[in-house]
């Protein structure tokens, strides 16, 4: 091993005298090192600690397993260098992260490092400055970086150069020279041409934007809006560089027509909403206006029949009601008819009301449906109706759940708008136990160490019917726990002898005798 290595022991096996192989872990063993001081155990890890050898014993039930380690000395460094270049030279304003720091050790390995095993130093933090592993150039003129690791140094001298100064300055997106009143511009495609002969690109919180009349052109950020008619010049500057752009704004189009293109309802049946679509309108420059229902103005002349909410009309009560949608000084009237509600006619279950139940039994009605008088099918659920039992004692109701408790009978009344279904419902006593076997063999013997899970359990019920048991259901005991222990369903062998396992069902009782042998 080298110093700081550590490993932990597996594998142990012991050979028993029946010829079967018994797999340990370290807590079944006794771990020692002869020289703690060069090799530390702890449970069954051990850990490098100085250069020299120590005996490692391994202990179980009177046997030994001795081996003898030997710890080596860690390499030592060779050589420390970089695989990724260093800057010779660097720009005001420029950032770098060193990175490809090596190490080449005595035993011919390359150990990685990174910024935080070495230390940077700059020989003038005015112009190079250095944090943790970046560099960062300040101001023109050289610095000596000093990279050290292990008594080891990496020196590497770095020019910062003077930054480029701005040649020009234009746009390379058209700038739009009409616009109409309420329309937006964002300023895009800023480009300065540097003295080195790079284009740099430039966003609008980089330069000034100015406008000559803002009653006109109004300027947020690199934002334009088109306020009112007439012309404005639009001054972009940059670095004592200005941009000018006359921008001239037109009146808008005025509507010429308002219509719908969804057609408006007739006829509405109380309870019935409807969400106003469709909605255009046509401009004197010949083009059309998608509107919403929030440009626009929604009225109804009986809202006790038709009631407004935004664009939503809801159909209250029976009768006619005018609808004005009006728009910029044009109105769109329709008229609406509130037709009454079919009532109901007839309500049944599809889905036939269980007639017996056995306690413990649980059941959901559905199905539940009512025929109205203008023919339509209406389904229901549990919530739209009322459900109650006559003996809550036997047959207890939850929402449309229905649970049997006792035995004997309860009437179900299902409730809707004054038509009720009733239905007899018998709940029948459970079934009780007639008989309780295995039909899994139980072991008469086992040997020290062995484990046995109980299944197979049954029971015979008074109606014919086969209950199929878990261990959770029964009761285990052992009669001698020194020799054969129970936990839960589980046996376990533990030293020689006989015991007697009692499983216990509801008053009746499995008994089995076991022989533990060695």
């Amino acid at each position: 091993m080298k110093i700081g290595d550590k490993y932990t022991i597996s594998g142990l096996k012991a050979k028993m005298s029946d010829g079967t192989i018994k797999d340990l872990s370290v807590s079944d063993v006794t771990v020692t090192s002869s020289r703690t001081d060069r090799v530390n155990v702890t449970g069954g890890e051990l850990e490098a600690l100085a250069s020299g050898t120590s005996y490692i014993d391994i202990s179980y039930n009177g046997k030994t397993i001795r081996k003898l380690v030997t710890v080596e000395s860690t390499a030592t460094i060779g050589d420390f260098y970089l695989d990724t270049a260093l800057p010779s030279t660097m720009k005001i304003g420029d950032k770098y992260t060193i990175s490809g720091l090596k190490a080449k050790m005595s035993d011919g390995t390359i150990k990685d490092l990174s910024v935080s095993d070495v230390t940077v130093t700059s020989s003038r933090t005015d112009r190079v400055n250095v944090t943790g592993g970046e560099l960062e150039a300040l101001a023109s003129g050289t610095s000596y970086i000093d990279i050290s690791y292990n008594g080891k140094t990496i020196r590497k001298l770095v020019t910062v150069e003077s930054t480029a100064t701005i040649g020009d300055f234009y746009l390379d997106t058209a700038f739009p020279s009409t616009m109409k009143i309420g329309d937006k511009y964002t300023i895009s495609g800023l480009k300065a041409k540097m003295s080195d002969g790079t284009i740099k690109d430039l966003s609008v919180s980089d330069v000034t934007v100015t406008s000559s009349r803002t009653d006109r052109v109004n300027v947020t950020g690199g934002e334009l809006e088109a306020l009112a008619s007439g012309t404005s010049y639009i001054d972009i500057s940059y670095n004592g560089k200005i941009i000018r752009k006359l921008v001239t704004v037109e009146s808008t189009a005025t509507i010429v027509d308002f219509y719908l293109d969804t057609a408006l309802p007739s006829t509405m049946k109380i309870g019935d909403k409807y969400t106003i679509s469709g909605l255009k309108a046509k401009m004197s420059d010949g083009t059309i206006k998608d509107l919403s229902v929030s440009d626009v103005t929604v009225t109804s002349s009986r809202t006790d029949r038709v009631n407004v909410t935004g664009g939503e009309l809801e159909a209250l009560a029976s009768g006619t009601s005018y609808i004005d949608i009006s728009y910029n000084g044009k109105t769109i009237r329709k008229l609406v008819t509130v037709e009454s509600t079919a009532t109901i006619g007839d309500f049944y279950l599809d889905t036939a009301l269980p007639s017996t139940m056995k306690i413990g039994d649980k059941y959901t009605i559905s199905g539940l449906k009512a025929k109205m008088s203008d023919g339509t099918i209406k389904d229901l659920s549990v919530s739209d109706v009322t459900v109650t039992s006559s003996r809550t004692d036997r047959v207890n109701v939850t929402g449309g759940e229905l649970e049997a408790l006792a035995s004997g009978t309860s009437y179900i009344d299902i409730s809707y708008n004054g038509k009720i279904i009733r239905k007899l419902v018998t709940v029948e006593s459970t079934a009780t136990i007639v008989d309780f076997y295995l039909d899994t063999a139980f072991p008469s013997t086992m040997k020290i160490g062995d484990k046995y899970t109980i299944s197979g359990l049954k029971a015979k019920m008074s109606d014919g019917t086969i209950k199929d048991l878990s261990v959770s259901d029964v009761t285990v005991t052992s009669s001698r726990t020194d020799r054969v222990n129970v936990n839960g369903g589980d046996l376990e062998a533990i030293s020689k002898g006989t015991s007697y396992i009692d499983i216990i069902y509801n008053n009746k009782r499995i008994r089995s005798l076991i022989t533990v042998s060695q």
